[in-house]
């Protein structure tokens, strides 16, 4: 993720990569149990900032009748950060006398952190009702791993053979694990609605529209903004463009 030098957003360009291993085992008719075993791997772009996220997750997904099914996760993620930082001083004497010069030291980090998520589903005829709570790691601009509350809810309706809509209601509050960054309590929300149109039997129109509300601190101001997407899709037998 690289940010514009040319706008000033206080954020921050990052790379963020993860490797995981996930096996999936039907118990039987009604239960699924999966486990994730992972490592990731964040870093600002430029700066000598690191942080890694080790992570187990193990979920259990239950079907509790044909209409209603349940999934339970839990995880645990292993952080540890390390970045440059500087002490004073040493006394350097140079061509214009005697001067002070900082001295770079390399700071760490470590500790764990616990993460679940709950989901509820409900299948009617047409309509399919989903309200999750999470919390999980996330890689963030704002220059470090960080922890997110989620709460949404989301209805999807297929209006007729061809169209499906959909609308997402999301509220979440960000936190920092590690390092005192000034983010604890920051919260924001967004609705997302969606429109998915089987336009022939290969083709697949999509529409997106967002509306995101945000408080930048929790004694800040309150930001918004609205993005719009729009997705052509064609299938080849087994191959999606």
């Amino acid at each position: 993720m690289n940010y514009s030098e040319k706008v000033v957003t206080g954020l921050q360009s990052y790379s963020y990569g993860q490797a995981l291993v996930q096996f999936d085992h039907a118990l039987n008719e009604r239960w699924k149990w999966t486990n994730t075993v992972g490592v990731g791997r964040y870093e600002l772009i430029g700066q000598p900032y690191r942080s890694d996220d080790r992570f187990v997750q193990t979920a259990l997904t239950r079907a509790l009748s044909e209409r209603w099914s349940l999934t339970a996760q839990v995880s645990y993620s292993y952080l540890s950060t390390s970045g440059q930082g500087y002490i004073c001083c040493k006394i350097l004497l140079g061509p214009n006398g005697y001067f002070l010069q900082p001295i770079p030291v390399t700071q760490s980090e470590s500790r764990g952190s616990g993460s679940f998520a709950l989901t509820v589903e409900r299948r009617m005829e047409r309509l399919v009702m989903n309200l999750a709570i999470s919390r999980a790691i996330q890689p963030s601009g704002l220059g470090a791993l960080l922890t997110q509350d989620d709460v949404s809810l989301k209805a999807s309706i297929a209006w007729t053979y061809r169209l499906a809509l959909a609308a997402t209601l999301h509220g979440s509050r960000i936190s920092n694990p590690l390092q005192p960054l000034a983010v604890n309590g920051q919260r924001y929300a967004d609705v997302d609605l969606s429109a998915n149109w089987l336009w022939t039997e290969h083709w697949t129109l999509q529409l997106q529209g967002t509306y995101l509300v945000q408080r930048v601190f929790s004694v800040g101001p309150t930001a918004s903004s609205t993005s719009l997407y729009l997705n052509l899709l064609r299938q080849f037998g087994r191959i999606r463009l």
